[in-house]
C-alpha cells in the first residue's frame, strides 16, 4: 500500500494481507498516512492477532463473525472509538481497560453471561450486547455517557442498575423476562423503549407513554 507511511503499520499490513481475505476496502488511512479504520470481520479469526497493536491511531475495528473467544491486544488501541466483536464466541467482557476513548461497543451473538469490565469506558455512547446470556443489568453507572443500549435476547428478569445514566434516549430490551416495569423513572432524557416480547401487560405501559416515551410492545 503505496500510501501507507508508517513502516511498521506497512509490515502488519501487508502479513495480514497474506495470511487472511483482506481487501484494500477493509482498511481506511486518514490525510497523514496512518490506518483509522480495519475490518477483519469473517476471517475465522480465533485470536485478536496482536500484531494490530501498531495502529496507534485506529479510530474502528471490526473482528465480526469470527470465532474470537476472548478480548485481548487492545492495548496500544488507545484512541479507538468504535470496536465490533459481533457473532464471536467471547464469554466474559475484559480487555478493555486502555480504551477509555470508545464510544461505540458491539458483543452482540456472544455468549457473555455478566455486564462487567466496562468501569473505564466513561465516553461509551452505545453499547450493544443483545442475544447473549445475560441475567442482570449491572455494574453500568460509572458510563455517564450512556445513550443507547440494547439488551434484546437475554434473560433479564428486571429492569434496575440505570439510574445514573441521564443521558439514556433509547433502551432495547425486547425479548427478555422482564414481568414488572421498574426502574426507569429516574431516566429523564429517555425516548425510546423497546420492551417486545416480554411478559408484560399493557396497562403497564401506560406511565411511560404518557411521559412522551415512544414505547415499542
Amino acid at each position: 500500500m503505496e500510501t501507507l507511511k508508517d513502516p511498521s503499520e506497512r509490515k502488519v499490513i501487508e502479513e495480514l494481507m497474506k495470511k487472511f481475505e483482506l481487501k484494500i476496502e477493509d482498511i481506511k488511512l486518514d490525510e497523514n498516512g496512518f490506518i483509522i479504520e480495519l475490518d477483519l470481520s469473517g476471517q475465522e479469526l480465533k485470536r485478536i492477532p496482536k500484531d494490530i497493536t501498531v495502529f496507534s491511531k485506529l479510530k474502528k475495528l471490526k473482528l465480526d463473525w469470527d470465532q474470537i473467544k476472548k478480548i485481548e491486544n487492545l492495548e496500544g488501541l488507545s484512541q479507538l472509538r468504535e470496536l465490533s466483536l459481533t457473532g464471536n464466541d467471547i464469554s466474559k467482557i475484559e480487555g478493555l481497560d486502555k480504551l477509555t476513548q470508545l464510544e461505540g461497543l458491539w458483543l452482540s451473538h456472544n455468549e457473555i453471561i455478566k455486564l462487567e469490565g466496562l468501569d473505564r469506558l466513561q465516553n461509551l455512547k452505545i453499547l450493544s450486547i443483545f442475544e447473549n446470556h445475560i441475567t442482570k443489568i449491572e455494574n453500568l453507572d460509572k458510563l455517564p455517557q450512556l445513550r443507547e443500549i440494547s439488551l434484546n435476547y437475554n434473560k433479564i428478569k428486571k429492569i434496575e442498575g440505570l439510574d445514573k445514566l441521564q443521558e439514556l434516549y433509547r433502551l432495547c430490551i425486547a425479548s427478555n423476562e422482564i414481568t414488572n416495569l421498574t426502574g426507569l423513572d429516574a431516566l429523564s432524557n429517555l425516548k425510546i423503549l423497546d420492551l417486545r416480547g416480554n411478559p408484560l401487560k399493557e396497562k403497564d405501559l401506560i406511565k411511560y407513554q404518557n411521559k412522551g416515551i415512544n414505547v415499542f410492545f
